[in-house]
């Protein structure tokens, strides 16, 4: 019996399968994305390098164009009277034509005080500058460009980048510095136009991250994504350039974030790619891939689906369907679509409970043919018990009387008490002697064709050497004849041995050659030739039979073939009767197969 719990079906190995592959497709879109994010965030890092590069560059360009104006206004100042006035001419024309824009150039005395501007001319309150860190570098190493840190202007009142250059005359003596405020936003922009439109933000601070300035549209993009306790903790003098942060591939907190020291200035640059479009990035680069995948699987999962609908659901339709035969109902294999595999398999199975129901038919039918020959058998076995106890009683009945006729009548032929006068006495006595022992030898036939018919002669089987048999009856027929009769047996050397009872076998052939005896005369002969066909053994008697045969004797005749039919049907055999045109007749007696060895 199927165990159904454990043994394999086709729908759990397709679910199975199924799982399997969206198992899998599932684990390589991971991967896939995984390996999209690690290659996408390389290519970003190394893209902000280059971006840190030229903002690197871009800042060297405007500071050093800011010590080259300073140098060449500081010259001019010297070359010049330290007048006011000239100075703030000098500032104007500067301002106008070679400056920076929006930068503010100042110019600060002896006193460390600011009494000029370029966008004020001469001030009328000079502004108190001993306090800045740049002026009295200025003073300490003259004639060398000092940058500050980012401040708030008290002239421009913007967020300016201070540079400053302090002035001596031919002797040494200072006159004064020489300032220029480097406007933050205008600097940002400035060095923002050599940055690639790639969604990177930057901020430029100092050494204490102090902003000097960032990308114009992202104002906050310092201060939101950068951490300035975690900074203190970067030594910036042995890691000029690292990443940050990484973007989560999960989530938007995190941005991908990078940083780098100036190679000539003290400043640090930081970059940062906008969530949005790092997002947008990651899109065109992921959703072609994961297309490809989802593709692949739609592709699979369609195969499946048809694998499915074409061969497991008809294989489990017709399943069913089968079942309806064990079931006894009735099978229809219009019911059952699918391949063309499939539906001959149906074709055939309806072949087959077409078959099955033939059988039943005829199954039912040989029962009520059994039902009906047991009866016959019944009455037939009553039958013949009946004819048997008849005939045994018969033969009982007659056997005494005919043996107390057959002693009387041998005193008589043997004259035992006397003689006889007329010798017509002792032929009577004679002829009634040899009918009394035809009578006797008749009713034993009558009783061994009941005990055949009856079932109560059984069979003492062996393996027969045929051929010996044969020879010893002949004997045995030849001393009983009178008159004699000759038999000649023409059969083959190799003659197979037979498996049966070899005394009922004798009484076969000697029945047979009685049943001859009694058509032919003295002088006449009896052949016996063999064959073998198929494996079935042929003993052929042939014989010219007379003209007129004994009437007397056809009752003994019959009584002979008739108790030779039954003994080779004891044998599984046959035996055969034909007359040809020239009057020779033929008794053919056939083993089957199964008794030849």
């Amino acid at each position: 019996m199927i165990n159904t719990r454990t043994q394999p079906s086709l729908s759990r190995d397709f679910t199975l399968l199924s799982l399997f592959i969206v198992f899998i497709l599932l684990m390589v879109s991971v991967w896939v994305a995984v390996e999209t994010y690690s290659s996408y965030e390389k290519d970003i890092i190394k893209q902000m390098e280059s971006e840190a590069l030229r903002l690197d560059r871009g800042l060297i360009v405007e500071i050093e164009n800011a010590s080259y104006i300073l140098e060449s206004v500081g010259r001019q100042i010297q070359s010049t009277n330290d007048e006011s006035e000239n100075i703030a001419q000098l500032f104007f024309s500067f301002a106008k034509t070679e400056g920076p824009k929006r930068a503010i150039f100042s110019w600060a005395n002896k006193e460390q005080m600011i009494t000029v501007s370029n966008n004020l001319g001469v001030l009328d309150k000079p502004i108190d500058v001993s306090d800045r860190d740049y002026v009295k570098k200025a003073i300490a190493e003259p004639w060398k460009v000092h940058i500050g840190r980012p401040i708030q202007g008290r002239l421009s009142h913007t967020w300016i980048l201070p540079l400053s250059l302090g002035l001596t005359d031919k002797s040494g003596t200072y006159l004064g510095s020489v300032i220029v405020a480097l406007d933050t936003e205008a600097l940002g922009n400035d060095i923002s136009r050599s940055m690639k439109d790639t969604g990177i933000h930057f901020a430029i601070t100092n050494l204490s991250f102090s902003l000097l300035t960032q990308s114009p549209a992202a104002e906050k993009f310092f201060n939101e994504n950068f951490d300035t306790e975690r900074l203190s903790a970067i030594d910036f003098s042995k890691g000029a350039a690292g990443r940050y942060s990484s973007a989560s591939l999960w989530g938007k907190k995190q941005i991908y974030s990078y940083y780098e020291r100036s190679t000539q200035y003290p400043y640090i640059i930081f970059l940062g790619l906008d969530n949005e479009q790092s997002a947008r990035d990651l899109r065109k680069m992921l959703f072609p891939r994961l297309f490809q995948l989802f593709a692949i699987a739609v592709f699979l999962l369609f195969i499946l689906w048809m694998v499915r609908k074409r061969i497991i659901q008809p294989v489990i339709a017709l399943t069913e369907h089968t079942a309806t035969i064990v079931r006894g109902e009735k099978f229809n294999a219009d019911q059952t679509r699918g391949p063309m595999e499939i539906e001959q398999l149906a074709h055939e199975i309806k072949r087959l409970y077409d078959y099955i129901e033939e059988r039943r038919r005829i199954e039912a039918e040989l029962r009520l043919k059994n039902a009906e020959l047991s009866r016959v058998k019944e009455a037939a076995q009553v039958t013949n018990q009946v004819k048997a106890d008849f005939f045994a009683y018969v033969g009982q009945e007659l056997t005494e009387p005919v043996e107390n006729i057959l002693q009387q009548i041998e005193t008589l032929k043997d004259q035992l008490y006397g003689p006889i006068g007329s010798p017509k006495y002792l032929s009577h006595a004679s002829s009634i002697h040899d009918q009394a022992h035809q009578l006797i030898a008749m009713l034993e036939d009558i009783k061994s064709i009941s005990k055949a018919e009856t079932g109560l002669l059984a069979l003492n089987e062996s393996d027969i050497d045929l051929a010996f048999v044969l020879q010893k009856t002949i004997r045995i027929f030849r001393d009983k004849q009178s008159p004699a009769i000759d038999v000649h047996l023409d059969i083959s050397s190799g003659l197979p041995h037979v498996r049966g009872d070899e005394l009922r076998v004798k009484q076969l052939v000697l029945n047979i050659l009685g049943s001859i005896s009694h058509q032919i005369g003295g002088g006449d002969s009896i052949r016996i030739t063999s064959s073998l066909k198929a494996q079935e053994l042929s003993l052929s008697f042939s014989y010219t039979g007379n003209s007129s045969p004994i009437s007397a004797n056809r009752s003994k005749q019959g009584l002979d073939l008739a108790l030779a039919r039954l003994l080779i049907a004891l044998h599984q055999g046959t035996l055969e009767m034909k007359t040809t045109a020239e009057r020779v007749s033929v008794i053919t007696v056939k083993f089957p197969a199964l008794r030849v060895l």
